[in-house]
């Protein structure tokens, strides 16, 4: 109990996801929706100041997950608090926990899957569930490898997770100018901008995102992998995340990597090409 009422009713009240037994603290998962991050942030603090011997964490469902690969443990529905809660691993905070994970513990046979993900395969990927997605986490050679590729070359990176939505039409403008935060009078045809969606009720940012002002009457704005639905629901549109790929290519060298594969473009901008006969 954080708070209570005249009468002596609490009023706030704070029950983490998780207790990690080996370390003697407790868990908590939050999303990146900002509210979400005010809110819990909120409540660990109360819960530091009236009771300072219990240790409470604040981390992220990304976060969380990467933890339930690297150590292989099992779903937290699996991790039931026995014999006092001594078990190893995380431990599901009883009938009442929350399950933060139940977006990515689906079957593999439900995740989405990259138009790359044989590629990634075959180069001996690690793959796993990450925004709903199955995605490569590191590859033979690590991380340390990949990270010197980047900062000295060029590398590849598969984001086809994340989510494309494209609005067209004569009133597609106007759909995106009302709801989304950037002003696109202040770009045209061509170019690319940064926004957000903000939550109706109470301003809050729900996503950000890059609109793809492709043609007149064409955008294609990208959310980030779990928030697709959400946007559609904003601003319409179809969700044509299915049918494309998307790879960003980063480092000193990218640029002169993609010289004479596609038409070059400049920051910000974006244009319509062919590579070997596939629109890119």
């Amino acid at each position: 109990m954080l708070a209570e009422g005249p009468d002596g009713c609490p009023t706030l009240a704070f029950t983490p996801d998780f207790l990690l037994p080996a370390f003697g603290c407790y868990l908590e998962v939050t999303t990146l929706e900002q509210r979400h991050v005010t809110r819990k942030n909120r409540k660990a603090r109360l819960l530091r100041e009236r009771h300072p011997d219990i240790d409470v964490r604040i981390i992220y469902q990304r976060d969380y997950h990467h933890l339930i690969v690297k150590y292989g443990l099992a779903p937290p529905e699996q991790h039931v608090a026995r014999d006092g809660g001594r078990g190893a691993g995380l431990v599901g905070g009883g009938a009442g926990s929350r399950d933060p994970g139940h977006a990515d513990r689906r079957g593999l046979s439900d995740l989405g899957h990259s138009p790359l993900d044989g590629a990634h395969r075959a180069l001996g990927a690690k793959m796993v569930p990450f925004g709903g997605w199955e995605m490569p986490l590191s590859y033979p050679a690590g991380t340390l490898a990949e990270h010197r590729a980047c900062r000295t070359g060029a590398v590849a990176f598969d984001v086809s997770h994340l989510g494309t939505v494209r609005v067209v039409g004569p009133d597609a403008f106007d759909r995106l100018q009302s709801t989304l935060t950037a002003d696109l009078s202040k770009i045209s045809a061509g170019r690319t901008q940064y926004t957000h969606l903000l939550d109706e009720a109470d301003g809050s940012v729900q996503d950000d995102i890059i609109v793809w002002w492709v043609s007149d009457e064409r955008f294609d704005v990208m959310p980030n992998a779990s928030n697709t639905s959400r946007v559609v629901d904003a601003i319409g549109g179809v969700d044509v995340t299915g049918e494309r790929a998307v790879i960003a290519l980063q480092g000193p060298q990218a640029r002169a990597r993609l010289e004479g594969l596609v038409t070059l473009v400049d920051r910000r901008r974006v244009a319509e090409a062919e590579w070997d006969g596939v629109p890119v």
